[in-house]
């Protein structure tokens, strides 16, 4: 009998608190299919030490370590990369929480987003307060850049939908820091704003049309990408901040975040390709090759 109560009580209080589990594993980077079944893993391990500690009085807390416990182990068994999406991403920031690693993750969503103070949530984590402290910094740093590229992903789709509004989509491409252009099926410039232009080494924006990036770069960035630019227009899937590297003919490397999306034209056909590249200050790792 008194583990069947012991059940019973530890039911109540799951369900009482569901609502803050769901949010708590969306913010850990699940997805919502896959929500529910997660939350009856965590469910799994609360009933498992509930008998032999009954009810806690941080029953958040502790329901959100068996949510980090539950990500972490979900995460090795399924690495597939979340990238962003206007239909599966609520908000900038969810989406942007994506981008960074579950424990680090863990610390920056108690933190700053519950309010924890930094004392409970090493203690909540089973850390030091200087390794809670850490992983906050690091975790802020990577949330800042990924709303950063997001944001300008963001921008890539709105612009590439508005492509029939010319005067529009030219204020956009000049307001914009970072490499936009237009490329048609065969992968010739059709268009790039100024700022490409610098990048590309021209003085006006209208000498690359016509031109592929075989005649910017060398052979190595180019061939990569004419490669993807052709997959985009052969099955119609974009590119999602993509890291790619850059060469130069003078032998300069660049590190670049890329979104490349489809271009369609008013029956659905592709027409070509719209890309937006974002220079990075630093040098991440390349991409595996293909």
């Amino acid at each position: 009998m008194a583990g069947a109560k012991a059940t019973e009580h530890c039911i109540e209080a799951f369900d009482a608190e569901l609502d803050y589990l769901f949010a708590s594993l969306r913010r850990l980077g699940a997805r919502p299919a896959e929500i529910e079944d997660l939350a009856q893993q965590v469910f799994a391990l609360l009933l498992r030490g509930w008998r032999a500690s009954g009810i806690r009085r941080d029953l958040r807390l502790h329901l959100f370590r068996l949510a980090v416990q539950v990500m972490v182990r979900h995460r090795r068994g399924d690495p597939g990369v979340l990238v962003y999406s206007p239909e599966s991403q609520s908000s900038l920031i969810l989406a942007a929480l994506d981008n960074v690693p579950v424990k680090r993750r863990a610390v920056l969503v108690l933190r700053d987003l519950e309010q924890v103070p930094l004392s409970e949530v090493a203690r909540s984590l089973s850390m030091t307060r200087r390794g809670a402290a850490a992983r906050l910094r690091k975790a802020r740093g990577e949330l800042e850049a990924a709303i950063r590229e997001l944001a300008v992903d963001r921008i890539a789709v709105d612009i590439s939908q508005l492509q029939g509004d010319v005067p529009l989509v030219e204020m956009l491409m000049d307001e914009v820091p970072s490499c936009i252009y237009f490329k048609d099926r065969a992968s010739r410039f059709t268009r790039i704003n100024r700022y490409a232009a610098v990048h590309y080494g021209i003085a006006d924006p209208e000498l690359a049309v016509g031109r592929t990036d075989f005649d910017f770069f060398t052979t190595e960035h180019a061939v990569q990408a004419l490669r993807d630019e052709q997959e985009i227009i052969r099955t119609g899937q974009p590119l999602v901040s993509i890291r790619e590297k850059e060469t130069l003919p003078n032998g300069r490397l660049r590190w670049v975040s890329t979104t490349k999306l489809p271009l369609r034209d008013e029956g659905g056909g592709i027409v070509g390709i719209f890309g937006l590249s974002r220079v990075f200050a630093n040098r991440p790792e390349p991409r595996p090759a293909t």
